[in-house]
């Protein structure tokens, strides 16, 4: 079986599947198509020798010559190497996507789904408008996978017509791509420091964070939340923030070799969002052995064992986010033993050999 994974975005996840599916019996080449502008030489370097890599011209806009120039030249390319499955991420797509897809060969195609809505305040992707290659993947998709129960539900809802028999849940793999990057070796872990990681919209519950800060402090006066990445304009944030010295900003977007400092200094990982469909944040985390304190919304409680890997709280509320930091911050031994769990987790439960295999039984259902 001839596999081709195709995105836009979603780098080190599709990295990681790629190597993954190219271990399993039963498929006989993988190849991997990323945009050239955005992946980096340190992320090619951890493609292993089995999977052919091909780098893509990705046009942004530039104009409606170029963007049909690059449909042609995404057209040859799968249709050259002529692969069983075409493995998409529908939230990684060019808008002009779904330009390609009547003119491919008789290939199955696989579409997974991380987000099935958008999420509230997030000013990228709705800048970049998937509707129609969204509806052309709706079209010609023969199978969906997303990463938990409740995401399923949602995208029946939002995705009128589809057949649940399609639809096909499989885990969000771990991220511990990120160790291979770091430069200098592993740092320690900061006794009284939190992170925050990642996009910064208004859905991941910043401000309330920000409410809970001064609970904190009483309890904490060392207190320090990092937070890490960009998005949305952090001025608006101003007034939620008490202690500004109890902050430490990194408002940018972090590079490679700087995730696994984050990450290795932290206690723990928070995440208040107020809404949300799975996490990026917390595969990254459980390696790392760094419990979390995440809102009980969207698909999250599915990944987060209470009181075992982290906590889950409701969400937009300050002071059962404040009591849940306090409470790991000021008892270390429980706080490591979690950690301890979050990273055995990840290593049975988020295992890639594990979800290529039940990939690729969803692809060989599809012959």
């Amino acid at each position: 079986m001839k596999i081709l994974l195709f995105s836009g975005g979603f780098l080190e996840y599709m990295i990681e599947l790629a190597n993954a599916l190219s271990l399993q019996d039963g498929i006989s080449s993988v190849m991997l198509v990323l945009p050239e502008k955005y992946v980096k030489e340190e992320q090619i370097k951890q493609i292993n020798s089995k999977v052919i890599f091909k780098p893509f011209l990705f046009i942004d806009y530039v104009s409606i010559r170029q963007n049909f120039k690059m449909t042609r030249q995404l057209i040859k390319l799968i249709n050259d190497f002529n692969p069983d499955i075409l493995h998409v991420q529908a939230d990684g797509q060019h808008p002009w996507f779904g330009l390609a897809l009547p003119f491919l060969k008789n290939c199955k195609i696989v579409n997974t789904v991380h987000d099935p809505a958008p999420h509230l305040g997030d000013k990228i992707s709705t800048y970049r408008d998937m509707r129609f290659s969204k509806w052309m993947l709706k079209r010609y998709a023969d199978a969906y996978i997303v990463h938990g129960k409740t995401l399923k539900e949602n995208l029946l809802k939002n995705y009128n017509g589809l057949k649940s028999e399609k639809i096909h849940i499989v885990p969000h793999g771990h991220l511990n791509m990120y160790r291979k990057f770091q430069q200098g070796g592993q740092k320690s872990e900061q006794a009284e420091n939190i992170l925050f990681f990642g996009r910064i919209w208004e859905y991941k519950g910043l401000k309330y964070l920000m409410q809970a800060e001064p609970i904190i402090r009483k309890a904490i006066p060392n207190l320090k939340i990092v937070i890490a990445g960009k998005g949305e304009e952090l001025s608006i944030y101003d007034e939620f923030i008490v202690n500004k010295d109890s902050y430490i900003i990194k408002n940018y977007a972090i590079p490679l070799a700087e995730v696994s400092d984050l990450f290795d200094e932290a206690s723990l990982v928070v995440l208040p969002y107020i809404e949300a469909t799975q996490s990026g944040v917390i595969p990254v985390a459980y390696p790392f052995c760094k419990p979390v304190v995440a809102s009980a919304v969207g698909a999250l409680p599915e990944v987060v064992i209470d009181g075992k890997t982290g906590f889950l709280i409701p969400p937009a509320d300050p002071q059962a986010l404040a009591d849940k930091i306090i409470f790991l911050l000021l008892n270390p031994k429980i706080r490591h033993e979690m950690g301890l769990s979050a990273k055995r987790y990840s290593d049975e439960k988020l295992d890639w050999k594990e979800i290529a295999k039940t990939t690729l039984e969803i692809y060989s259902s599809l012959k």
